[in-house]
């Protein structure tokens, strides 16, 4: 008997499942997924170092690549020509900020910026690859006391986002290859971005500069 109402049980329950909405959390296929315009544009050899090249306006969701060059490269680290953003240091560990700390200096040599405007809201990231690249994923330190070390023989670039002339984001201010941005920063619709490209190590280097606008 109980073996009946198990298999009359177990009948019922499969006769369930096949009217159970299996894919009920995916989108809907009949809803078209925004495909993004991609464009792509070249450095402007003829705008001076402390211009600005601007690369239009992007509508998300978009990828725009940027090519160019670096054609000088190094860092003064007692210039203060831009306030860094300051992080909070965690010393004991225990999950709250000690203290906050900054980088210093900035960039001498070929600066490359490129500006442009949102027409739609939306989240923005990059990353940043280059020909001179390291052997790894991790630049050598910089050490001008070691003019052999393996620092001398690789390029390093970096790349910060400014608003309104204030560096907003310098996440990809590091050692990593590619550069990419640790977090999306909120573009709003009639909003500029600008971001530049520079090289900390000693020698220049062709680069790729992928810029990603993605709907919210």
């Amino acid at each position: 008997m109980r073996t009946t109402i198990f298999v009359m049980a177990l009948a019922l329950a499969l006769g369930g499942c096949a009217n159970w909405p299996l894919y009920s959390h995916l989108p809907d296929p009949d809803i078209p997924v925004p495909v993004p315009t991609e464009t792509s544009y070249e450095e402007d050899l003829a705008v001076p170092n402390d211009q600005i090249q601007q690369v239009g306006t992007l509508a998300a969701p978009a990828i725009l690549t940027i090519t160019g060059s670096v054609d000088a490269c190094g860092y003064d680290p007692e210039a203060v020509e831009f306030a860094w953003p300051e992080h909070p240091v965690d010393d004991d560990g225990d999950g709250q900020p000690d203290g906050f700390a900054s980088l210093t200096g900035w960039y001498t040599g070929d600066i490359d910026l490129y500006g442009f405007d949102a027409s739609t809201d939306g989240w923005l990231d990059a990353s940043l690859e280059w020909a001179n690249a390291p052997e790894g994923d991790l630049n050598a330190p910089w050490r001008p006391s070691e003019p052999d070390g393996d620092w001398a023989v690789e390029s390093d670039l970096d790349f910060v986002v400014f608003d309104d002339g204030l560096i907003s984001s310098d996440g990809g201010v590091s050692r990593a290859y590619p550069e990419e941005s640790p977090q999306v920063l909120f573009v709003g619709s009639g909003t500029d971005r600008v971001v530049g490209v520079s090289c900390h190590h000693e020698l220049p280097t062709d680069y790729t500069l992928t810029l990603y606008l993605r709907s919210l």
